[in-house]
């Protein structure tokens, strides 16, 4: 049986403004979806606020 491999890309590791453009890109779908009327819209926003989240913190402890 093959076995699978995973990279795992930690945000420390993405540089600074590449960190920055994904959290415009999510701020962007945040609003996006916000309005509208699904059933996992609040699930999804919940989900995408906490990457945004752990990118701003890698973020702050980076400059820290």
């Amino acid at each position: 049986m093959a076995e699978s491999s995973t990279t795992v890309i930690h945000s420390h590791e993405i540089p600074l403004p590449a960190r920055e453009a994904m959290i415009q890109l999510l701020d962007s779908t945040i609003r996006q979806i916000s309005g509208r009327d699904l059933v996992s819209t609040s699930e999804m926003t919940d989900l995408l606020l906490d990457i945004r989240l752990h990118l701003m913190l890698s973020e702050h402890l980076e400059v820290v």
